[in-house]
């Protein structure tokens, strides 16, 4: 998101006393040069992030996401609710590796950034010689995802016409799009 974008967020969930909490699994994953903006670091009221190493290292299966509340108030207020159950302790095994990959992963990461933007190039070169104008890649800021702009295809249900094809996309419209 750029700045802009974040503190247009920050000043609307102000205004409306909307709870923030931002979902910043991806931040690790910035490609193309784009930065990371913590939206913790520019809003003016408490902001609840969410953080894993699991999206950047592969430890979805290791339960290593983390909570960051800088709010003294409301992560006294957090605490109190998943204390009972031991919630906000992460295991042994899953808090060694999340070390590690934060540690000594950032060359690995470096090179793993490397690879899937030029793959992304790739694909954007192959669409762009194959299926333009009816089809138009969508690059990403941080993710090794490549969305796909089908609306030139003129059809209700693009993925149902990829499906027949025997290629499996998610429709647009599970992520706030069109199809």
């Amino acid at each position: 998101w750029t700045a802009s974008e974040l503190d247009m967020v920050a000043e609307l969930c102000q205004r409306e006393d909307v709870a923030m909490v931002s979902d910043e699994i991806w931040s690790d994953w910035c490609v193309f040069g784009h930065k990371h903006r913590p939206l913790a670091s520019m809003a003016s009221q408490p902001v609840i992030t969410f953080m894993a190493p699991t999206k950047t290292w592969n430890l979805a299966g290791l339960h290593c996401s983390f909570v960051v509340i800088q709010d003294k108030p409301l992560r006294e207020r957090y605490l109190a609710q998943v204390d009972y159950a031991y919630l906000h302790y992460g295991g042994t095994f899953a808090t060694e590796a999340m070390l590690a990959a934060y540690e000594q992963g950032k060359a690995w990461l470096l090179g793993a950034q490397s690879y899937v933007e030029s793959q992304l190039v790739y694909c954007e070169a192959v669409l762009s010689e194959r299926c333009a104008p009816e089809v138009q890649p969508l690059r990403p800021q941080a993710t090794y995802l490549m969305w796909l702009d089908c609306t030139g295809m003129g059809m209700d249900d693009p993925a149902a016409f990829f499906l027949d094809a025997g290629v499996l996309l998610s429709p647009g419209a599970e992520f706030g799009g069109a199809t």
